[in-house]
């Protein structure tokens, strides 16, 4: 669901305090640059998504961890 540039996703996090918040890390065309790179964030388990850490059009995000004991 959404974030249909993006090509390549790295890993998907679901808060475990509210399955509706979702982070995702993309890593973008791998080839080329452009695409949906970086750390997503859907507080609607996805149906819009806010980039919330963008880096470069040649830099994509590969992993997001979230730490079950304080999530925020």
């Amino acid at each position: 669901m959404g974030l249909k540039k993006s090509e390549h996703i790295g890993r998907i996090v679901v808060d475990p305090r509210d399955s509706n918040v979702v982070f995702v890390a993309a890593q973008g065309p791998l080839w080329g640059p452009g695409g949906d790179r970086g750390l997503y964030k859907s507080a609607d388990s996805g149906k819009t998504w806010k980039s919330v850490l963008t880096i470069s059009e040649n830099t994509g995000v590969n992993d997001v961890i979230i730490d079950p004991s304080n999530p925020t």
